[in-house]
């Protein structure tokens, strides 16, 4: 298709945007999902999910087919495929067939030096719809997607898996998270995704990552454990600030104090900001920077920095509270 032809096709795509949409516009759209390149098909199926355009459903799904046909030639990238499945799931259709289709594609494509897979975030997104529709065989493909060799369909599995919840999906998860994964991003996400659908059973197995030798490892684990908003979690992060007197680790504890959001976490940041040394008491003070929308707990900030009177505490205070400077 000649260029020209495609950038027609893309401003009549962009003009229809604008305004009402109606049988003739539609008309329009499914001839583009019918013979249109991909770039074109991703316009039209983000135009379609945008709009709520549920009728063009089964064109998209025909262009889906369409596109699995020489998929590296129709559709570089998986750029209109991965429209379309997002499509499909903004409009609340379930088209198992294309989600099963979709999580299963590897698209080798050229890169630089090489071939590179282009079809990981299309695995995900299909992995996701499988989920939303809770499919029989979702649990069983997202398992294999966990151990994708792309690290953003892996990520995106635990996602899925976190929104299924239940034991399987938690035992799952601990079983990643106790296997490793070369990049700790993955590591991460499966901790917070246990304390999402576990927050209880989970608490024990995360908090057992603190000690970890990774620092980001156990600053993650910090953060959600956070999530709960518990006073179990603060327990857990207090107990571990009293083992550890390193102020490395100690500093790391400080977000994850404010971000429980309960009173047992504000309360001890206040008395840090009172009474610790200047850097643990700024660095309190900073973390704190979470409650200026609250203004009965931001006004007990400030009667503590001004009772400090301590010049490192006060400029963290006029960087995390400017409106009250």
């Amino acid at each position: 298709m000649k260029r020209g032809s495609a950038d027609s096709k893309l401003a009549r795509v962009k003009e229809i945007a604008q305004g009402a949409i109606g049988d003739a516009e539609k008309q329009e759209l499914r001839n583009l999902l019918r013979r249109a390149q991909g770039a074109v098909v991703m316009k039209v199926a983000l135009l379609a999910a945008r709009r709520g355009l549920d009728e063009l459903v089964p064109d998209l799904t025909a262009a889906f087919g369409r596109f699995m046909s020489l998929p590296a030639k129709s559709d570089s990238g998986c750029l209109a495929k991965v429209a379309i499945v997002e499509a499909l799931n903004t409009l609340g259709h379930d088209h198992t067939p294309t989600f099963l289709q979709g999580i299963r594609h590897v698209q080798m494509e050229p890169v630089y030096g090489g071939r590179a897979d282009t079809a990981a975030v299309l695995r995900g997104r299909c992995g996701a719809a499988l989920a939303r529709i809770d499919h029989p065989d979702a649990r069983t493909e997202l398992v294999t997607l966990l151990m994708d060799r792309e690290v953003e369909a892996r990520r995106s599995a635990v996602k899925a898996l976190a929104y299924l919840g239940g034991e399987s999906c938690e035992l799952v998860l601990r079983v990643k998270v106790l296997a490793g994964d070369e990049e700790k991003e993955v590591t991460l996400d499966c901790l917070n995704a246990l304390i999402e659908i576990a927050p209880e059973h989970s608490l024990e197995f995360v908090a057992g990552y603190l000690n970890s030798p990774d620092a980001a490892l156990a600053e993650g684990a910090a953060l959600a454990l956070a999530e709960t908003r518990s006073s179990e979690a603060y327990g857990i992060l207090r107990e571990h600030w009293d083992r550890n007197v390193d102020a490395d680790t100690r500093e790391m504890l400080l977000l994850p104090f404010a971000l429980l959001r309960n009173d047992d976490g504000f309360e001890f940041l206040l008395d840090l900001v009172t009474e610790a040394r200047g850097g643990i008491a700024a660095t309190a003070v900073e973390a704190l920077r979470i409650y200026r929308g609250d203004p009965a707990r931001a006004a007990r900030v400030s009667d503590a920095v001004s009772r400090r009177d301590d010049r490192a505490v006060t400029r963290a205070y006029a960087e995390a509270f400017p409106e009250a400077s």
